[in-house]
C-alpha cells in the first residue's frame, strides 16, 4: 500500500508542462526528432523509476503535434517501460492536450542502439545525456544543423 501512494504521488508531480522542468538532458535523436529526459522528474524509489522525457518533431505530425512528453514508468532491472500518459505541444511548444496511454499495460523493451535505449541508461544508470538550456530551441538548432 506504501509503494501505491508513493508510486501515486510521484505520477502527479510529474504531469506540470514541460516549460517548468528546470534541466532537460539530451539523449538522442535523428533527422525527425530530438529526445530529451528531464532529470529533475526523475523519481527513484523503492520499486520502478517514474520520468518524462519530451521528443520534439522537426515536422509536425497529425493534429499539428510538435513535440510530446511522456509520462513514463521505467524498470531498471528489468529494462522496459511503461508509457502512463501523453502530453501534446503545437510546434511552438504550447500545451494542446494531455490524455492517458492506451497502451499503458504494454511492456515495451528498447531496441538496441534506439533512442528509447538512450532514455532508460540516463534514467536507469545516469549516462549519456547532454544538459541543455531549452530543449526546443535545441532541437530546432539541431535539425537546421543536420543533427
Amino acid at each position: 500500500m506504501r509503494t501505491f501512494i508513493l508510486a501515486g504521488a510521484a505520477m502527479l508531480t510529474l504531469t506540470a508542462n514541460p516549460a517548468l522542468a528546470e534541466r532537460w538532458m539530451h539523449v538522442g535523436g535523428n533527422d525527425t526528432a530530438q529526445t530529451y529526459v528531464d532529470a529533475d522528474s526523475i523519481a527513484v524509489g523503492p520499486g520502478p523509476r517514474y520520468a518524462r522525457w519530451l521528443s520534439v518533431y522537426a515536422q509536425p505530425q497529425q493534429r499539428n503535434v510538435g513535440g510530446g512528453v511522456i509520462l513514463g514508468e521505467v524498470h531498471c532491472s528489468e529494462n522496459y517501460f511503461r508509457t502512463l500518459q501523453y502530453s501534446f505541444y503545437d510546434p511552438t511548444g504550447r500545451h494542446t492536450d494531455t490524455e492517458g496511454s492506451e497502451t499503458i499495460n504494454e511492456r515495451k523493451v528498447p531496441s538496441a542502439g534506439s533512442i528509447n535505449e538512450s532514455v532508460l541508461e540516463f534514467i536507469c544508470r545516469g549516462t549519456g545525456g547532454s544538459p541543455v538550456a531549452n530543449a526546443w530551441q535545441d532541437a530546432r538548432r539541431r535539425f537546421t544543423a543536420g543533427s
